[in-house]
């Protein structure tokens, strides 16, 4: 079961992927369209320079594509809600060819990112950071919000 709970969650990632997509292709359809093309060439150039950078800089430090990219679909889906999501530079996390692992790996971070969400609420300019390190046959895993955190009387 938890398999499948990481691989909806991986799917969701790739749902959230692919409209972040679609909304610059409309964009870039956009200003073509309006014949703006220097306006159009600095988009594009913007896009691809800011990509590459949080693509080269996830990849430096989480060294599997699918938790990879799955983290930069949170990433995105954290700022078009207004905040923002750090993965800390010190981070690093192996390559893992255990479907299993990886899969249990997204459901948790995948609740912990959205129960982080939640924490913040409506309200933008919230910030959450991760942090995963791997050492010694163990994943330490810990997601934090600058939210309010959950009331006394609650816990």
């Amino acid at each position: 079961m938890q398999r499948l709970d990481g691989m909806v969650n991986y799917a969701d990632a790739l749902r959230e992927r692919s409209h972040e997509f679609m909304n610059k292709l409309h964009v870039i359809l956009g200003l073509l369209h309006l014949k703006s093309y220097k306006q159009l060439e600095n988009y594009i150039i913007k896009t691809a320079n800011n990509y590459q950078e949080e693509i080269g800089s996830l990849l430096g430090k989480i060294k599997s594509p699918v938790i990879a990219g799955f983290l930069l679909s949170k990433i995105n889906r954290t700022s078009d809600l207004g905040h923002s999501l750090i993965i800390s530079n010190e981070s690093q996390l192996p390559e893992n060819s255990n479907e299993d692992q990886v899969a249990v790996l997204i459901t948790v971070l995948g609740n912990l990112i959205e129960n982080a969400l939640e924490a913040l609420g409506q309200e933008p300019g919230g910030e959450i950071s991760v942090s995963l390190h791997y050492r010694h046959g163990w994943l330490h895993c810990e997601v934090n919000d600058d939210g309010p955190g959950i009331a006394p009387e609650r816990i």
